[in-house]
């Protein structure tokens, strides 16, 4: 072979394998979904969920996915993965939980080429300095990944993973009973929420707390609702939930039905509260929508009973699908370019 020839197909095949790789790279880091909506879920138990899960509440919508806050073997989850949400939300062995029902109303109330992606980290018992960002009381002898000093590193790192998917929209936020009648409380709740606004770079999303028990149904805690009704005044873009009406099952947690009210509650805010008018989509756009969004529910299903991570999962429901279609393109006309420039080389 000519030296000459030998030189160029040395090029050729060099810019051949740069073009690949960056292929790659393009697809493996695509752009989070702006229609893939992740709103955080923290707090103790009303939060985790405490109620007894009926057959109603097993109900899955294709559009609705959890992110696992813990390895559970016994739901076939595994730490920082999309699952279909189905409750037990948080962690492997709760109840029903009030993100239940705010993540069905939320599909319900969005366009239909939205997702609605659950971010839970919240924990039966704890006082609210678990979720300080300086951990003043560590792990506090909670079950939570053993590389985390705290509640915080544990819920970024959830909220981090997610965003990698989709677009963190909203903050829901169930807690105080070990906390009752704490004045300070309520200052530290504004630093958690002003430490993940900035560390996420979310702006001011809306930040949603839930009252406690009312006084009517013997709870314990009901002292604590003045401190929460505070929080706006405090944070801005924050708002309370009503927890008027809604019976107990015992002195701190709520009922079945009272918890699945409350999830509605926080939708029934969260939806007037967030601007999602770039997903609703064009009528030019809408009949490739709908097909998407059908493949997109086929591959969900598919991907989660493969079990085959949180790529796939995020993929299926939108999250991070990949954008190389172009760059494929483009290596081929330039492999296609360089082999006629060879056999024109070659004719010479």
């Amino acid at each position: 072979m000519p030296l000459g020839l030998h030189r160029t197909m040395k090029h050729f095949t060099h810019c051949i394998t740069a073009l690949a790789l960056s292929s790659i790279a393009l697809a493996t880091y695509a752009e989070p979904n702006p229609n893939f909506h992740i709103y955080l879920l923290f707090g103790q138990s009303n939060m985790e969920g405490a109620a007894t899960i009926e057959a109603q509440d097993r109900t899955i919508n294709d559009r609705v996915k959890v992110l696992a806050d813990l390895n559970c073997s016994n739901l076939g989850r595994t730490y920082g993965n999309w699952y279909p949400a189905s409750p037990p939300l948080n962690r492997c062995w709760s109840g029903l939980g009030p993100g239940d029902y705010f993540g069905k109303t939320m599909a319900d109330g969005m366009p239909s080429n939205v997702t609605i992606g659950l971010v839970p980290a919240a924990v039966s018992g704890t006082p609210i300095e678990l979720y300080q960002k300086s951990a003043p009381i560590g792990r506090n002898n909670q079950d939570i990944p053993t590389q985390f000093n705290g509640g915080y590193a544990w819920l970024l790192d959830l909220a981090k993973k997610a965003q990698a998917d989709g677009v963190i929209k909203g903050i829901l936020f169930h807690q105080g009973e070990s906390n009752t009648a704490d004045p300070q409380w309520k200052f530290k709740v504004q630093e958690i929420v002003a430490d993940l606004r900035k560390d996420l770079n979310i702006g001011d999303v809306p930040f949603i707390a839930g009252e406690l028990l009312y006084a009517d149904y013997k709870s314990c805690c009901h002292w604590h609702n003045p401190e929460i009704n505070k929080l706006p005044s405090l944070i801005n873009n924050s708002f309370v939930v009503s927890a008027a009406g809604l019976p107990g099952m015992d002195e701190a947690h709520f009922t079945t039905a009272s918890y699945r009210e409350l999830g509605k509650r926080y939708a029934q805010i969260m939806l007037e509260k967030i601007d999602y008018s770039s997903s609703i989509p064009t009528q030019s756009s809408s009949a490739s929508s709908a097909a998407t969004s059908s493949a997109a529910a086929s591959s969900s299903q598919a991907s989660s009973l493969a079990a085959t991570g949180r790529s796939s999962i995020a993929a299926s429901a939108g999250g991070s699908s990949s954008s190389g279609g172009g760059s494929s393109n483009t290596l081929l006309l330039l492999l296609l370019g360089g082999l006629w420039l060879l056999s024109k080389r070659k004719r010479r």
